[in-house]
Order: C-alpha cells, then structure tokens, then sequence
C-alpha cells in the first residue's frame, strides 16, 4: 500500500509488511484476446499527434559469437503467446489483442554482412535499424521487429518494440525473459517462464474504474483549486 511507502521509510519496516501473492488459481495464465481499453498514457500517445506514430520504440542492439536464428525465431513465439500486449493492434482510437495464429506477431530478418570493411558494417547497420523501426505499424503489426546482422567478426540482434505496448519497467522483464528463453535453448535445456501476472486488460479496467470513482472525481476541485494558485519562483 502507498501508505507504506510514506510512513514505514525503512526497508526493515517495509518487509515486515510484505506478503505474498498466489495467482496459481485465478486464470492468470490464460491467453487474453479481444478488445482492451486504453490506459490514460496510452491515450495521451494520440493526443501528441506525432509526424511519424509508428516510429516510437524501445530498442536496443545484443552481441554475441554467434546467434541461432531458429532458437531465436522459438524465444520470440514464447514470448508473443506469454506476453499478450504483443498481440495487440490499434485502430481508430482502439486496441485489440489477436489470437495466437491469427498473423505474424513478430518479424526476425537476417542480414549477412560479410567480407565487408568496419565502416561499411556500421553504416548498414544504422540504415537498417532505422527502416525496422519506421516498419513498425500499429494497425496492422507486427510491433515486434528484430534483424540479425552476421558479419565475419561477430553476429548483432537489433530489438525494437513500439512504445504503446511497452515501457522501461516492462522493457526489463522482456529482456531477462528472452534472454532466458534463448540461453537456455543454446544449452539444450528446457526454460519455463514465470506464471503470468495481473492482465494488462485488467490493470486498463481497474485503471477506469478508479478513474469514474467517486473517491477520486472527491478530489477534482481541490486539485483544481491547486492548479490555479501562483506560484513563486524560489
């Protein structure tokens, strides 16, 4: 609970009051579909009214001797059927979330760079991640790009993945579970991924339901009030 955080400052004070949640039994791992609500940020994405909307992403570049294109192409599928925002397409103002063999939810393209200068590899690389990223496209997917460069030093995987589906907190879970999920297959050795957690459809609904409460629409004209007072420069 917020309280907690503002009253216990302590983290001896704070673990005594942690307790552990069982989603064993409430359908946590079921495959959600369907229409989702927008969340308050993901509205806010439109009103920004961007030149170039689908070009709007986290992304980042791994390294490695030698990627397997094959285990990789099996670490996105899992990840696409556990995490379902992967599923998800927007259209007019709306979101949906597709079922698993409905389209292509990912897109992993190889690029073999071979018996090609340091500069020349480079200057590829910036041209062709920044053609997967303005391929993202929102309304009809996939917002999952990746392209493998092979070249005669090492092999590259560039990731990127639209902002409406993603974030710098959700953005740490992606990449400690692909990178287990790839790892572990390199070894021959099977990876289960953690139990879903809350839906991101439930967090919408419970994010609206709080929104239209009477609790918080209480609070409107004091904040209203806050808002219209002056404040001085310190």
């Amino acid at each position: 609970k917020l309280a907690y955080l503002m009253s216990d400052i302590t983290l001896e004070n704070l673990g005594k009051k942690i307790t552990s949640i069982d989603n064993r039994n409430n359908n946590c791992n079921d495959i959600v579909v369907g229409e989702v609500r927008l969340t308050p940020i993901q509205r806010e994405f439109y009103e920004f009214k961007l030149a170039k909307p689908n070009y709007f992403n986290f992304a980042t570049l791994l390294s490695s001797d030698n990627f397997n294109k094959e285990l990789l192409n099996n670490a996105f599928e899992h990840i696409v059927e556990h995490h379902d925002m992967f599923r998800a397409s927007f259209d007019k103002g709306k979101q949906e979330l597709g079922n698993l063999n409905e389209r292509d939810y990912f897109k992993l393209i190889v690029c073999e760079l071979f018996d090609m200068d340091k500069l020349k590899i480079e200057e590829k690389i910036i041209e062709e991640t920044r053609l997967i990223q303005e391929n993202i496209d929102l309304e009809k997917g996939p917002l999952l790009n990746a392209i493998l460069f092979k070249t005669s030093s090492k092999d590259h995987l560039f990731i990127c993945v639209h902002h409406m589906i993603i974030d710098a907190i959700s953005w740490e879970i992606l990449m400690e579970d692909f990178k287990g999920l790839y790892l572990k297959s390199v070894k021959g050795v099977e990876y289960k991924l953690p139990n879903k957690t809350t839906s991101f459809k439930e967090w919408s609904e419970c994010l609206y339901r709080y929104s239209t409460s009477s609790k918080l629409l209480a609070e409107v004209a004091y904040w209203d009030k806050i808002c219209k007072n002056r404040v001085g420069l310190i």
